[in-house]
């Protein structure tokens, strides 16, 4: 069992730039009747060389955030983001359940600053920007800045903002929300995530003034083409009345010549 947990360890964090450590904690005894403190935890240096660390006893590591939550509440839990080692990170922490009581705990090391794959900036829209919130709106990810990580979005946006966020958050499915900021206004985009029993957010941000840019551009766009449609249309209806009306030409000509004492015929 020590070995298919120990290569599961080495192989997840070997094969995935995003996992900076794992490690698999139990309850005293829980793995063996005859060993009280049991951990293995494996960062990257452990998955290279084939080694292993310990986390000491367990009233140690039972007193950590990740595993007394996840172990008391027997659910997935997700840490606020934290720095070590000069690296941004999030523990995720899941418990091991048997016969349902818990038996210990199965923790991941998230490399936060690997979020920077999601695409964030597009050169029509110079001012858009990415998120990542937890399910209480703590954001784990700004595109922009790292000073906003581990901010609560309430902080940033206050109260009355924050509350619409809830409100919508609630449904856990897209929906838009408009912003007031410090010099203008932000339209954002929220879109769920499915983190272990929790939803969080990716919300994708703009400011009103760049986005109406681009929707005045296409007005203007689309007012030029509807003009020139209706030029043409213009001038091909005057053609074709003028076809039309040619054949009665002549009949005019002889009314207007009777209505003068003229003969209608010659």
């Amino acid at each position: 069992m020590e070995n298919y947990i120990l290569h599961n360890a080495w192989s997840t964090v070997k094969n995935n730039q995003d996992i900076i450590g794992v490690g698999v904690f139990f309850e005293p005894y829980a793995y063996d009747d005859s060993i009280k403190d049991y951990t293995i935890y494996v960062n990257d240096e452990d998955a290279d060389n084939k080694t292993v660390q310990s986390y000491g006893t367990y009233e140690e590591y039972s007193k950590n955030e990740y595993y007394s939550v996840a172990a008391t509440t027997q659910k997935s839990y997700f840490t606020k983001p934290f720095v070590d080692n000069g690296i941004t990170m999030i523990t995720a922490a899941f418990p091991i359940i048997s016969g349902g009581k818990n038996q210990g705990v199965v923790m991941v090391d998230i490399n936060v600053d690997n979020f920077a794959k999601v695409k964030s900036s597009d050169e029509k829209y110079p001012t858009m920007f990415t998120d990542i919130l937890t399910q209480d709106g703590i954001i784990v990810y700004d595109s922009n800045s790292s000073e906003y990580v581990g901010q609560s979005l309430e902080a940033i946006l206050g109260s009355e903002a924050f509350g619409k966020f809830s409100k919508k958050a609630e449904a856990g499915s897209v929906f838009q929300l408009d912003a007031e900021f410090e010099g203008g206004s932000l339209t954002e985009y929220y879109y769920p995530i499915k983190a272990g029993e929790e939803i969080w957010w990716s919300s994708t941000s703009l400011e009103k003034s760049d986005l109406n840019k681009t929707v005045v551009s296409l007005s203007i766009l689309m007012i030029g083409i509807a003009l020139f449609i209706l030029g043409l249309i213009i001038v091909a209806v005057i053609f074709l009345l003028r076809r039309m009306l040619k054949p009665i030409n002549g009949v005019v000509a002889a009314a207007e010549s009777i209505l003068r004492g003229e003969p209608a015929f010659r």
